[in-house]
């Protein structure tokens, strides 16, 4: 997911549709923490979902930035993925989304 944002912003969602057919990649987390700081994480936090994966993002600086996570397809044909979201936590004015595509899987 690339966010290219024309100011800095606090306090977003990301919600991020998975294809049917999809399930997420875990990534492997160190034993004694909740988040592995080796890869330069610049969100707060995410949370897997069944149809989706959300992201905390406390502040986006003006520029752009990505998103990037890892998931599985898991039988062939063609889906549609429906629009990334992002939107304000707290103002309801900030609200951007991505066009729908598709995905095949052979």
């Amino acid at each position: 997911i690339t966010i290219v944002s024309p100011k800095d912003f606090q306090y977003l969602k990301v919600d991020d549709m998975l294809p049917s057919g999809c399930e997420i990649v875990q990534r492997q987390r160190g034993s004694d923490y909740d988040y592995d700081y080796g890869w330069d994480y610049w969100w707060s936090g995410e949370t897997p979902h069944d149809n989706r994966m959300s992201f905390s993002v406390a502040g986006v600086h003006k520029g752009r930035r990505s998103i990037e996570y890892d998931f599985r397809p898991e039988i062939k044909g063609t889906f549609h993925v429906m629009p990334a979201v992002a939107q304000g936590a707290f103002e309801p004015d900030i609200y951007a989304h991505t066009d729908e595509r598709r995905l095949v899987v052979r």
